[in-house]
């Protein structure tokens, strides 16, 4: 019994270092081949490479090839119900604009709820333009999005205090050479001092 949960912990653990697939690629190399894949024009090899990345769930690199299977799935292959399968994940993986992305598809269905809860994972993945975004959201009481050409709008309950929570993780999480911190930072003092 021992042997056998020694020989489990080193299996584990190497999988942890490697973040490898069967075949021993790493995520590196799989999404390399994906990438190459899609350049090519071989979309079914792409998906292949980049679901085996997506699938050793091993931080960034694997939520970016999931991203890229949503992507395919969407804007080529037209299958939202499949995008969202692997924008979930990636948005997991705090990629994002992945997060964005979701957000986008429930705001379609006019999902309000699911829109924010993304637009929040979003923010709290330190999408600063995301965290800006919701805290205008919630000081104007208004969703505004484009739904092919028509310019649409959900009306929410405006909450100041939620507004002021992220303008102020806009204005903390920005970078320094982030040329709209100074934005996000004003806008964060202007409603405070207004409160």
């Amino acid at each position: 019994m021992k042997q056998i949960l020694f020989k489990f912990l080193i299996l584990n653990f190497l999988f942890v270092v490697c973040a490898c697939s069967q075949d021993g690629s790493s995520v590196n190399d799989l999404f390399k081949k994906g990438q190459e894949a899609l350049k090519s024009g071989d979309r079914d090899k792409a998906i292949e490479y980049l679901k085996q990345a997506c699938n050793l769930n091993s931080g960034l690199r694997s939520g970016f090839s999931c991203f890229q299977v949503g992507n395919i799935y969407r804007n080529i292959m037209g299958d939202t119900r499949k995008s969202s399968e692997y924008y979930e994940k990636a948005c997991d993986l705090e990629v994002s604009q992945s997060c964005v992305e979701l957000a986008n598809l429930y705001i379609e269905e006019h999902n309000a709820p699911k829109f924010l809860e993304y637009l929040n994972k979003a923010c709290d993945s330190k999408d600063t333009k995301t965290c800006n975004d919701l805290a205008k959201i919630y000081e104007q009481g208004v969703i505004k999005y484009k739904l092919g050409i028509e310019d649409k709008e959900i009306s929410i309950k405006k909450d100041s205090s939620k507004a002021l929570q992220y303008y102020k993780k806009a204005c903390d999480k920005a970078k320094s050479n982030d040329s709209a911190k100074q934005d996000y930072c004003e806008k964060y003092h202007q409603l405070k001092s207004n409160s």
